[in-house]
């Protein structure tokens, strides 16, 4: 199958899912009140989905000038309001606040930093065919990215305590691999292309540890 097959797919899929559910919410019956107030229900469903998002304009998206977007717009504004905080609309959230690092491609990234170290790659490839010194090198890189991630896992989890309804909601995912990759699982975040709180989180706490150091000697 292509990749627009395989959108397809999916994407009705995900609508036979939601209809179930919705046909099956709007069935219910409250034992002393009665029908389901359904309207509220999908407020509910879609401020939590905006939370989820970490951004309510993600909803509108995909097309953002039609009728059907203009309308859901209108809903979401009752239901959060036109400028929702959201560090507030997140306590609605059902899903965690996942934050990512990649320590080798942080460091790939921001080469023309002057405070980077030089990636482990390159360093090793000074130490030519001398083993020993490639295995000093390789023993300075996995201690210095380790080191790393956890002074920035513990940044992240500082951060996140100022804001105690969302605690127990971050966690902290870290790729200590000694080089770069493409496309790797656990990759750090772009700013405008994430979940909002993600960003808010990733790059405070990069902002407070700085960038990786390899320990001298290498």
């Amino acid at each position: 199958m292509t990749a627009e097959e395989d959108y397809d797919t999916e994407c009705e899929h995900l609508r036979k899912a939601a209809v179930e559910t919705f046909t099956t919410a709007a069935r219910l019956d409250h034992p002393t009140f009665g029908t389901l107030d359904f309207a509220a229900f999908l407020a509910d469903v879609l401020r939590a989905t905006a939370a989820n998002l970490g951004d309510p304009s993600a909803l509108t998206a995909g097309r953002p000038g039609s009728w059907e977007s203009a309308a859901l717009n209108q809903l979401l504004i009752g239901t959060i309001g036109s400028d929702p905080d959201l560090f507030e609309l997140a306590a609605y959230r059902t899903e965690p606040i996942h934050v990512q690092l990649h320590v080798a491609n942080l460091i790939f990234h921001n080469a023309d930093d002057p405070d980077a170290p030089e990636e482990f790659d390159d360093a090793a490839d000074h130490a030519g065919d001398d083993d020993d010194a490639r295995a000093l090198i390789a023993q300075q890189y996995t201690s210095a990215y380790q080191s790393y991630a956890d002074r920035f896992a513990a940044a992240v989890r500082a951060e996140a305590a100022k804001r105690p309804a969302l605690a127990e909601l971050v966690t902290v995912d870290v790729n200590t691999s000694l080089t770069w990759q493409s496309e790797p699982e656990i990759d750090n975040p772009i700013e405008g292309d994430c979940d909002p709180l993600v960003w808010h989180f990733w790059s405070t706490a990069q902002e407070a540890v700085g960038l990786p150091a390899i320990s001298e000697g290498r």
